[in-house]
């Protein structure tokens, strides 16, 4: 997770991890541990050499040792803080950019329309994902874009606090589609769901200022529309 977070690979999060558990370590050695060639390993070495996360012995320079974690891990954290808060600072000049030029655009390209099924599903992860307090949605089949399993994004929102309230259709707890399992999870994980005998519209909601909506999914009789392409409405 750490290593997520500083931009580190896989590889290089469990090497740091070997050297601070280990006095010094050489490519061979680290190889044996990552389970990979020697050459490799010794790149990854001089990967965390380079972000300031191992250093090399004077005595053989061919061994690493780690740096401390508190001084090393400490600057990446604090370097990656600088960089969000640069971010978000542009982000918010870009919003308010965005705005401006929204409010000079004819009634009707106030809204924008996501057409595909991978747009629509990225566009539902990225809301998720940017997500700061609550998704409220009302689910009915068909299921086109993004199975519940699928949903990561719901998981991740809910782990940093995001509150879900969701009511679903009926249909899907008695053809099996959710289990009560699943169920029991998300209301312990802290989301709200409910069930209806009929929910009208598929809808997501976010932060109560966002909302996103299906204008064109599937023909009659429960199948899609092999002319078409899921489109939602978004803004």
């Amino acid at each position: 997770m750490l290593g997520d977070v500083l931009g580190l690979t896989k590889s290089q999060s469990l090497a740091y991890r070997d050297l601070v558990a280990s006095p010094s370590l050489d490519a061979a050695e680290l190889g044996r541990r990552l389970d990979c060639d020697p050459g490799d390993a010794l790149d990854v070495l001089r990967a965390l050499e380079s972000h300031g996360l191992a250093t090399r012995q004077s005595a053989d320079d061919s061994r690493f040792q780690a740096a401390p974690p508190e001084i090393a891990l400490g600057a990446l954290l604090a370097r990656r803080k600088d960089e969000i808060r640069a971010a978000q600072v542009e982000l918010i000049e870009l919003e308010e950019e965005f705005r401006r030029s929204s409010a000079l655009r004819p009634a009707t390209d106030v809204v924008g329309v996501v057409r595909g099924a991978d747009a629509v599903k990225h566009r539902i992860i990225q809301l998720q994902l940017g997500a700061r307090e609550t998704v409220e949605s009302f689910t009915k089949p068909p299921v086109f874009v993004m199975p519940a399993d699928e949903n990561t994004a719901e998981d991740q929102a809910v782990a940093r606090g995001v509150r879900y309230r969701v009511v679903v259709d009926r249909v899907f707890l008695d053809t099996g589609v959710l289990r009560v399992d699943d169920i029991a999870e998300a209301i312990e994980n802290g989301e709200d769901v409910r069930f209806s005998e009929r929910v009208p519209i598929k809808l997501f909601i976010i932060d109560r200022r966002l909302a996103f909506v299906p204008i064109q999914t599937v023909v009659e009789a429960g199948t899609e529309d092999p002319t078409s392409r899921p489109t939602w409405w978004a803004h």
